[in-house]
């Protein structure tokens, strides 16, 4: 799954957008990263009334009283008052959480730093916040986002402060139909997806996307680095159960530019339900001899096809036993991203027999994906419903 992300680069106070792709929250972390999750309990305060920009309350996240979880939605949480949504399907107002509120809410965390050195870069990045976000750091407005399935991240590093910082989102219904949810589903909102700050060097890692093909043991490999000069790539291919490194080399890579090779792996091992093998690259962005970023991504061969009436999984007929999954998530209402937790549960779809999921027009997080991966489970998604919840 390509993994979206809006880029906003803060230099000398204009910001310059640039879309590109941002893991938060990866099934597996290089040694060599340098991550802070700022995950836990954040600060909220309601804004029913939409006054909080105008009083300035992005000057103030240390009057945010109340707790929320982040990684987390408000209608989770145990405060907010109870509001009926409208069910188009039933043309009918009614209670689907037990918090229910609708209306702009504003988180606030804390954070120490420490001093950025000569050469380094600190970014945040959001995993995604549902419907429309606003964020500011240390009171100076970063950007916003709309778009409540994508990652985004800004450049910090001339904003952050060597101890105290403090971080201000705004969370709001604007643009909610981008939600793309059945109106049964109900209205959440809020930073449902982790936070982090990264640090790197001069470098930093933007795109990697791997395109494998089975019959061949070709692997397409598109990579981009944020940078205004180029760079060396090491790349290493290891069997993910085992280690075992089954390929490497180092690449030249221009920076701000798409870099594209291929890889020929001739003896390799193909993913299926039954056999769900995984292989995990490693990249590691240098300059010179400083290690500027790295990142591992898990990916498999597989090949899927279609004959006369019959699935075909790597030239085989395949029998799929499918189930349907309704972007229900009764213990955490927004989409959950604890990825042990989908681990227990998709094994357990496999365990009674099912190789093949539905995913109900909606999107599932990137912590599905992985586990499916893992537990041997082909997923269908979908783009969600655009007609999202309204009473109109």
């Amino acid at each position: 799954m390509k993994k979206s992300v809006l880029y906003i680069k803060m230099e000398e106070h204009i910001m310059v957008e640039k879309m590109s792709p941002v893991s938060v929250n990866p099934v597996l972390r290089h040694e060599l990263e340098q991550i802070d999750t700022l995950d836990g309990k954040w600060g909220t305060r309601l804004d029913k009334e939409n006054v909080g920009v105008a009083e300035k309350w992005y000057e103030n996240g240390h009057t945010f009283i109340f707790k929320s979880t982040v990684p987390g939605c408000l209608q989770a949480e145990d405060f907010g008052p109870s509001e009926k949504t409208y069910i188009g399907e039933v043309s009918e107002y009614l209670r689907v959480f037990k918090s229910d509120y609708r209306g702009t809410l504003w988180y606030s965390k804390s954070f120490r730093a420490e001093a950025v050195k000569e050469g380094e870069r600190l970014w945040l990045n959001f995993g995604g916040i549902s419907p429309t976000a606003e964020v500011w750091l240390n009171g100076e407005f970063l950007g916003e986002n709309n778009n409540p399935f994508i990652s985004f991240g800004f450049d910090v590093t001339s904003l952050v402060k060597t101890g105290d910082n403090m971080i201000v989102v705004r969370v709001s219904e604007k643009d909610r139909l981008f939600a793309m949810g059945y109106n049964c589903l109900g209205a959440w909102s809020g930073i449902y997806r982790g936070v982090e700050l990264k640090r790197v060097k001069k470098a930093t890692i933007s795109e990697l996307l791997i395109k494998p093909y089975n019959e061949t043991g070709k692997i397409d490999v598109s990579f981009t680095a944020l940078s205004d000069t180029s760079q060396k790539l090491a790349i290493a291919i290891k069997e993910y159960a085992t280690g075992k490194i089954v390929f490497e080399k180092i690449y030249d890579v221009e920076g701000n530019s798409e870099n594209n090779f291929d890889i020929i792996l001739a003896e390799h091992k193909s993913w299926s339900p039954d056999t769900p093998f995984l292989y995990c690259m490693e990249a590691v962005l240098k300059d010179g001899d400083t290690i500027c970023d790295a990142c591992i991504k898990r990916f498999g061969f597989i090949d899927i096809s279609t004959k006369c009436r019959q699935f075909i999984i790597n030239n085989e007929p395949y029998y799929m036993r499918g189930s349907g999954d309704f972007a229900t998530s009764p213990n955490t209402v927004s989409p959950g991203t604890d990825i042990n937790e989908w681990r227990r549960n998709l094994k357990n779809l496999r365990d009674y027999g099912y190789n093949f999921v539905r995913c109900q027009s909606y999107m599932p997080v990137p912590e599905y994906f992985e586990a499916a991966d893992e537990v041997g489970l082909i997923v269908q998604s979908e783009l969600g419903a655009l007609g999202a919840i309204s009473d109109k």
